[in-house]
């Protein structure tokens, strides 16, 4: 069995009726040409609601590489970050 059978045995029975449906009426050719056009569709109407900056760089967001600290490390670093980066931008023209 491929992965795209198993994707068809797993959906919901009132979405495989509607699936089946499209395909009855010849809109697909089967349930991989279905799946196929849902999975686009999504992929396009995320694209357009995401934050484009997200868009723009993920071939970056998905090149950086695999960590072993945790959450809280990770949000503690974050922090130091943010801050000084504003305290670089603004702190510097505070009063002026």
């Amino acid at each position: 069995m491929n992965e795209m059978t198993n994707v068809i045995q797993t959906i919901p029975e009132r979405l495989s009726k509607r699936m089946k449906f499209f395909i009855s009426v010849g809109e697909y050719t089967d349930e991989i040409d279905f799946i196929t056009d849902a999975v686009r569709r999504l992929i396009e109407t995320k694209e357009k609601s995401v934050d484009q900056w997200t868009v723009k760089f993920e071939d970056l967001i998905t090149d950086i590489p695999k960590t072993e600290k945790s959450e809280q490390e990770l949000m503690e670093q974050a922090e130091i970050v943010r801050k000084d980066i504003w305290r670089k931008k603004y702190a510097g023209s505070a009063g002026q």
